[in-house]
């Protein structure tokens, strides 16, 4: 037999109760609890941070506030994305268990099972080079049930290389001496 709980608002420990009898009219019962869970997790960008190396050294941005700045350049490829309780807010609201997803692109980087109040931690490297230096990072919630939250999106912008000066050789006298040199003309090059 089955019961068809759809319709049912979300909760948990509810309970029904099977009685079956036979045809003497002896009867036994069983109680089950059960949850029912239609509610996606919610991240809350208050309470996530993300933190990297940029030229004034190690720096932890809010999310929140990452996101709606003007871009941060970064100088190195690693982060650290977390997420903190704070006067009994969550990073991510979702009252049975579940696991952060962190994509870099469409690569998955990390799975992370969070800990108590909803918080997490997870280190990544999003791997960028100087023709590919701004990466997309997407976080995302699976619950027990199967419900999966909205995407959180955000990119990092990734500089980890030092301008380069190149010299030439400049001559204004004796060109026969140095041939690799360039002629400096009006003076200037």
């Amino acid at each position: 037999w089955t019961h068809n709980i759809s319709g049912e608002t979300s909760g948990n420990n509810k309970t029904r109760t099977y009685t079956a009898r036979d045809k003497y009219g002896r009867e036994s019962s069983v109680t089950i609890k059960y949850n029912v869970d239609t509610i996606k997790p919610e991240f809350i960008s208050d309470y996530i941070s993300i933190s990297g190396e940029t030229s004034a050294g190690s720096k932890s941005y809010n999310l929140k506030d990452y996101i709606s700045s003007d871009i941060v350049w970064f100088t190195n490829s690693l982060f650290t994305v977390k997420g903190e309780s704070s006067g009994g807010n969550k990073p991510v609201t979702e009252e049975n268990n579940f696991t952060i997803q962190i994509k870099v692109g469409n690569d998955i980087v990390s799975t992370l099972q969070p800990g108590a109040n909803n918080t997490f931690s997870g280190t990544l490297d999003v791997g960028t080079t100087e023709a590919e230096y701004s990466k997309g990072i997407i976080l995302t919630a699976t619950d027990e049930a199967g419900n999966i939250s909205s995407p959180l999106n955000f990119t990092v912008n990734v500089d980890k290389d030092f301008p380069k000066i190149t010299t030439k050789n400049l001559y204004t006298e004796n060109p026969e001496g140095n041939p690799d040199a360039q002629a400096l003309t009006n003076n200037s090059f």
